[in-house]
């Protein structure tokens, strides 16, 4: 059949029921899949897409990712024990490394590319979805890329805010009156290594006046987003504070 590429999976597929007889591996399943033909970056943007902050775009939780890699992990076991050379599927260290930098809550593939971005040149992962709230509760904002202790919002700005520039103008106007700023960020700031370079340098100079406290440094040299996810580095803060 032209334009279909046959798919092997000897181990744990787990499908959802389209009626009539149509069958589709599920959300999790189908991203465990895709880890043989997408690069690291790819991978953590699809897992990432698929955790969407909006209820109705979101398919999946982290604790789903974990479990389907459990089950494979049992699958492989249980398959030696009784005498079988069973592997695990190709991608499986990958699909490892895309949960440590997968976020759930984001909003768009663009926003991923600036957390990872700004991973990669050593710049603390900021906290995704923090809730800024007014002096009587109500919710200000909740930002993309929060570094809460320099009170600094790292956003992308794609062509969706181009039209509500209103609506954004008073969001960062009200985001301000409660002390915080705003770093916008666009695709050109992502085009290429010295663009992602300069944003990074911009967001680090911020931050560095805003929270005196902690010393952020940019790497000249970026990291690999293979380097980033390597268990024995730092380990970047990934629970969500509680402000919801």
């Amino acid at each position: 059949m032209l334009g279909r590429k046959w798919v092997c999976w000897s181990g744990p597929c787990e499908v959802v029921d389209l009626g009539e007889g149509i069958q589709c591996t599920n959300p999790v399943c189908t991203w465990a899949m895709f880890s043989s033909w997408l690069d690291l970056g790819e991978l953590v943007q699809l897992g990432d897409a698929l955790m969407r902050r909006n209820p109705r775009l979101r398919k999946v939780s982290m604790a789903d990712f974990h479990e389907y890699l459990r089950k494979w992990e049992r699958y492989v076991s249980e398959c030696r024990s009784a005498g079988s050379a069973r592997r695990t599927f190709r991608g499986i260290a990958k699909c490892r490394r895309a949960l440590r930098l997968m976020c759930p809550g984001t909003d768009s593939m663009p926003e991923t590319m600036t957390r990872l971005t700004l991973q990669r040149y050593g710049v603390e992962r900021a906290v995704v979805n923090w809730v800024v709230r007014g002096a009587d509760g109500h919710i200000i904002a909740i930002l993309d890329n929060a570094y809460v202790g320099a009170k600094t919002d790292v956003e992308y700005n794609g062509n969706y805010h181009k039209n509500q520039p209103i609506q954004d103008a008073k969001r960062t106007g009200n985001l301000k009156a409660a002390g915080w700023e705003v770093v916008t960020i666009t695709k050109e700031d992502l085009a290429n290594t010295k663009s992602q370079y300069n944003m990074a340098l911009r967001v680090v100079e911020l931050l560095n006046t805003r929270d005196p406290k902690y010393s952020y440094t940019v790497r000249k040299k970026p990291l690999t987003l293979w380097e980033v996810s390597d268990a024995r580095r730092t380990r970047w803060k990934t629970e969500r504070p509680s402000n919801l």
